[in-house]
């Protein structure tokens, strides 16, 4: 099995893992990037990018963006940047998503990491309570991340929300997002 914590949205992941890309098959036109010189934001953008164009497949099984945004809801703004959508309570900017879908008319957070889930699972908790506050009920997280590099630590906090958040493996290493990286800078002339 290439995903954990499936739980409750089984069909959502088996719909997303039958219609897997590879991270070779990634069209590096589209990406933006607001630090060109940013390494690490450009790997991430590679990473996002690669889920975007695997999820846009999806949609001929019934996956849709949520796009209508910005909107507000409970007291929570959702607005849309070219790279994230980020959630706000008042001036203050609450949390962030890299994208959010439906499937069978539920709304699912998706977060794309490239390599590692660093300090993510911190975030966790807050992530799925701004979003489910915002829509008026429990919304579930899709992680796409190589499964390669959780730690324990990781792994152990995740199981905390096993029945919320599925994660997606990525399934690829680091070399390989390394070379897309230095793809996108030939493409884009960076030296």
């Amino acid at each position: 099995m290439d995903s954990i914590g499936e739980g409750r949205f089984t069909s959502l992941i088996k719909i997303i893992e039958k219609n897997r890309i590879s991270l070779k098959s990634v069209n590096l036109k589209n990406i933006i990037v607001n630090n060109f010189k940013n390494h690490n934001e450009v790997k991430g953008r590679v990473a996002e990018m690669r889920v975007l164009q695997w999820l846009y497949r999806c949609k001929k099984d019934g996956i849709q963006f949520e796009k209508d945004f910005p909107k507000t809801q409970n007291n929570i703004l959702f607005t849309l940047t070219p790279t994230d959508i980020l959630a706000f309570k008042g001036n203050e900017c609450v949390c962030g998503y890299d994208f959010i879908i439906r499937y069978e008319s539920t709304p699912y957070v998706v977060e794309v990491k490239s390599m590692r889930l660093n300090g993510f699972c911190r975030e966790i908790k807050n992530a799925l309570d701004t979003v489910s506050v915002f829509y008026g009920q429990p919304v579930n997280m899709v992680i796409f991340s190589p499964m390669h590099t959780l730690r324990k630590k990781e792994q152990r906090i995740l199981s905390e929300f096993e029945d919320r958040v599925a994660l997606v493996d990525s399934a690829y290493k680091l070399r390989d997002i390394e070379s897309k990286v230095n793809d996108f800078y030939a493409i884009n002339k960076y030296k």
